[in-house]
């Protein structure tokens, strides 16, 4: 049996107190401070499941540690394009990373090279098979208009984003899609402002949002290292608009020439309204996308962990 345990923490805790640790070392009081939290809780959960295996996918937490304690093998999932201190840990078995340069980084702390598998970040399934044709967006969208998606529910700065869009619609020849995801208020008062304005559409959480995202130009979100692999597997270029607490995962993006970031409303509108008026750009930034996203991420690593614990329980025991 293998168990997936995750941490859940808010916006603002982690925001600070990601730059705060990112170059600890272990022996920090942050950083002992930060692997003993939960300690009790997962211990229990041990103890209740019994697991052969131990998935660790969130940068916090003592998953590593206590489960050496119980000859359980970890697993960590780096959900990051960049390697915070708070995912290093030597007791962990098994490494599985978007990047060849996160396998780089992680083969200067001492770990060897069967202990890290290059995979990319694993995403739903949806996102390999969605189809531009048969699509349950493309009756609301006009598809001869290009479409930038905007992912507001982040963001939650609603005049930002009222005066952003104005200024695109009188700019370019665009059609704008803005997901409010569960901010109920943001899209009650969005929807009024843009009433009877066509080239506008308003939603509020969309569970097949790799649809929408399938037949849009391009995306502005923050820098979250799911919505940026799910973007690079769609091939969809992206404007990361003033990133934080991801920023290192924006700026291996923009390294690679696949994305933009904007840090004000000025300076993303005029990414933009450039982006959309370049049909040659568009096609090379999809093109380098192309060549680096990796396919079944999450195929290969549930089949290499199943391999790693399957060898493990078989293994000889020594007399």
């Amino acid at each position: 049996m293998t168990s997936t345990l995750t941490t859940k923490y808010g916006l603002d805790y982690y925001g600070w107190s990601y730059y705060i640790t990112r170059n600890n070392s272990l022996d920090r009081p942050w950083s002992k401070y930060f692997n003993y939290l939960g300690e009790k809780k997962l211990r229990e959960i041990i103890h209740q499941e019994q697991p052969d295996g131990i998935i660790n996918v969130f940068p916090f937490g003592a998953t590593p540690e206590i489960a050496q304690g119980f000859d359980i093998p970890t697993f960590t999932v780096l959900t990051d394009y960049a390697l915070h201190a708070r995912w290093f840990h030597p007791k962990t078995d098994k490494y599985y990373v978007a990047t060849n340069e996160l396998k780089s980084e992680l083969l200067t702390k001492g770990f060897e090279n069967e202990q890290i598998e290059v995979t990319e970040i694993p995403i739903r399934s949806a996102f390999y098979n969605v189809s531009t044709i048969h699509n349950s967006f493309i009756k609301q969208l006009d598809p001869f208009k290009k479409t930038v998606m905007i992912a507001a529910g982040a963001y939650g700065v609603l005049g930002e984003i009222e005066v952003m869009v104005k200024s695109l619609l009188s700019n370019s020849d665009c059609q704008i899609a803005i997901v409010c995801g569960r901010n109920h208020k943001m899209e009650k008062s969005l929807r009024e402002t843009f009433e009877g304005i066509n080239q506008v559409h308003i939603f509020g959480f969309v569970e097949n949002i790799q649809e929408l995202m399938a037949i849009s130009s391009c995306l502005v979100t923050k820098a979250g290292g799911l919505t940026l692999s799910e973007a690079l597997t769609l091939s969809l270029p992206v404007f990361i608009y003033k990133p934080f607490g991801g920023q290192e995962n924006a700026l291996y993006f923009v390294n690679k020439r696949i994305a933009m970031i904007a840090f004000n409303k000025s300076e993303l509108e005029e990414q933009l309204i450039s982006f959309l008026s370049d049909e040659k750009y568009t096609k090379e930034i999809k093109k380098r996308m192309i060549a680096l996203r990796k396919k079944r991420a999450a195929d290969n690593i549930s089949k290499n962990i199943l391999q790693t614990i399957t060898t493990k329980i078989l293994e000889p025991i020594l007399v």
